[in-house]
């Protein structure tokens, strides 16, 4: 098997965070590789290994957010948005397309990994997609919730309402994927 890699962007917004918390109060023990990268910038196109990301992850959730799940769903949401900030990731009054463009974004981010979003059928004034992301079966509960924000964002930009999230698999409670149906309003 590859090693799997993940890009320097989403590397970037974890140790962002880390620095910022640094002034505030000292971080936890590091390992060398993980005390290394704070100490130095990450360029947003080389790619890195995703085991110290996921673990730069997780101790972002844990020790800056409160290491619920509602705090790793908000993590994806403000890397969503520093996204939508930088670049045109949303199409607007378009859920479904912007949804759509996910498996790519996934794939220009992760050497790994395939992610499908897939249309559920319309009913009055509801719409919705479930979302698979198969070949990650050791994502962290972290990880996936962060992307479970990630993807509601990214469809609140696109004007979507009310959504919500009905998770169906989770590769941390053993399921070989993570699949989630996300719903909304028109």
């Amino acid at each position: 098997m590859k090693e799997r890699l993940v890009r320097g962007t989403p590397l970037a917004s974890v140790l962002r965070t880390l620095r910022n918390q640094r002034r505030l109060r000292p971080l936890p023990e590091l390992g060398s590789w993980e005390q290394d990268l704070i100490e130095r910038k990450v360029a947003p196109t080389t790619w890195y290994a995703i085991a110290v990301f996921d673990s730069l992850l997780q101790l972002t959730h844990r020790f800056v957010y409160d290491g619920s799940e509602a705090a790793a769903h908000n993590m994806g949401r403000v890397y969503a948005r520093e996204l939508i900030a930088q670049l045109p990731l949303v199409v607007v009054d378009d859920p479904l397309e912007t949804l759509a463009r996910v498996p790519e974004r996934w794939r220009s981010q992760y050497n790994f990994g395939e992610v499908n979003v897939s249309p559920l059928p319309a009913r009055e004034g509801e719409h919705g997609v479930r979302v698979r992301l198969a070949s990650y079966p050791d994502m962290s509960a972290c990880h996936g919730h962060a992307f479970i924000g990630y993807t509601r964002e990214l469809a609140e930009q696109a004007g979507a309402r009310a959504t919500r999230v009905q998770i169906e698999e989770r590769p941390w409670m053993h399921n070989p994927l993570l699949c989630y149906t996300l719903g909304w309003s028109a």
